[in-house]
């Protein structure tokens, strides 16, 4: 027994080792093709070669040493020893303990109630197994299943690993599920069932993380553009500002200088006085735009005075009657911050001109012990009718998309809420980002 689980360990060593060399450094179970190389190379292929060399020898001693029975026995309890031990050795040990440290509470609780339920379900459900309920062997495999989605590779692992410590707990003591006519049958049939079973929660752990770690890079990629998107508009504005309107002012100088000459003839100065007019008009349009793009006094005052200037405009041009009430606590956030909540409601009064049919809007502004919550709401006609939407709604338009992008990159969040009586749009940022700066 001290040899065969000496041998176990070593193979285990084996394929964690295996495991390293073969994936492009940790975490080394977090993908697809690194739980495939695993299970395919390291915990099956490593014991099925030894199986196969312990075969021949049989052959070639006619069944003196070794043989085709033992192998397979061999092999498949190794191949347990590899698919139970090696996934924790290279998620728990191999990748370093920093993680523990980066462990909230509140994980750490829900690790503790799932541990405590994997312990529960097999001390109960594999004597159970034993006896007349067989059925009850598949108890862990909803918790098994919470652990691979929950926690990915390093919560696969560690669940796999506790349901083979009690199912080996329960053979020894006589209460193994499945349990056969003799003890080889029995631990062949437990063999069987660890084996088949933790291999699909491997990989199913393996996919989770690398569809985390996908959509982790696609937010990224979205936050990086809309940071760029920012300081584009930055700089367009201040072009417009300084040097468009430059330009136009000096143009507008011109004009007069010629208007007051005197040496127009009548149609002439009308003309030159019509040009005049219209270049102011430009020159306001292009002074609003530069504004709308990036409004200053978002950089110089603050979130509240740049949507009350913005508010203030927004009504002038739409006739839409738009209350505000920002609460005076409210003062100076982090640039991103500031940035992000002014495109929310930007984007929202844009969505009620255009698209609500409603003749008023109300923006609120407050602070709460959560954090610092913005509600936009209208008496419109509703997105599409009767309609909640949460974290998805993708399909509504790449405004909303980026009004969730701006919150997610904040670590915040945007709920819509929708009905033929009005839509509410609710951004709240969190107390860490919502803090007041100097």
């Amino acid at each position: 027994m001290l040899g065969a689980f000496s041998c176990n360990v070593a193979l285990a060593l084996s394929a964690a080792a295996g495991l390293r060399r073969l994936s492009q450094g940790p975490p080394w179970l977090d993908s697809l093709a690194k739980a495939w190389t695993f299970l395919l190379v390291c915990a099956v292929g490593a014991p099925a070669l030894v199986a196969l060399v312990i075969a021949g020898v049989g052959w070639l001693t006619h069944d003196t040493a070794g043989g085709v029975s033992f192998a397979m026995r061999w092999g498949l309890a190794n191949f347990l020893g590899g698919i139970a031990l090696a996934p924790i050795l290279v998620t728990w040990i191999g990748e370093g303990t920093g993680w523990l440290r980066r462990i909230s509470a509140r994980r750490l609780a829900e690790a503790v109630l799932l541990a405590a339920a994997l312990l529960a379900s097999a001390y109960v459900g594999f004597p159970a197994a034993s006896a007349q309920y067989p059925v009850l062997a598949c108890a862990p495999i909803p918790l098994m299943l919470w652990a691979a989605v929950r926690f990915g590779p390093r919560g696969a692992a560690g669940a796999i690993f506790v349901i083979t410590l009690m199912a080996l707990g329960a053979a020894l003591t006589g209460r193994a599920p499945f349990a056969a006519s003799s003890p080889e049958h029995t631990i062949f049939s437990l063999q069987t069932f660890l084996a088949v079973l933790s291999a699909p929660f491997l990989v199913l752990a393996a996919v989770v993380a690398e569809r985390r770690r996908a959509t982790t890079e696609v937010q990224d990629l979205s936050a990086r553009l809309l940071n760029a998107q920012d300081e584009e508009r930055r700089r367009i504005a201040r072009e417009l500002h300084d040097s468009t309107g430059q330009n136009l002012t000096a143009a507008l100088l011109n004009l007069r200088g010629m208007a007051e000459s005197g040496a127009l003839h009548d149609n002439e100065r009308v003309a030159v006085e019509e040009s005049g007019r219209i270049l102011d008009e430009v020159h306001a349009e292009i002074r609003t735009l530069s504004y709308l793009l990036h409004p200053p006094l978002l950089d110089e005052v603050g979130l509240a005075p740049a949507l009350r200037w913005y508010v203030d405009g927004f009504i002038k041009r739409s006739g839409i009657a738009v209350q505000l009430r920002a609460g005076a606590d409210i003062g100076r956030l982090e640039r991103d911050a500031e940035i992000a909540l002014f495109r929310v409601v930007q984007e929202c009064l844009t969505n009620v001109y255009r698209h609500s049919g409603s003749k008023t809007a109300e923006i609120h502004l407050t602070r709460l012990p959560e954090g610092l919550l913005l509600v936009v709401s209208d008496a419109g006609r509703g997105i599409g009718g009767e309609a909640t939407i949460g974290r998805s709604g993708d399909t509504l338009g790449v405004g909303i998309a980026g009004m969730r992008a701006r919150l997610n990159q904040l670590d915040g969040r945007l709920e819509i809420h929708s009905s033929p009586a009005g839509t509410t749009v609710s951004a709240l940022l969190p107390r860490t980002r919502a803090g007041n700066v100097p």
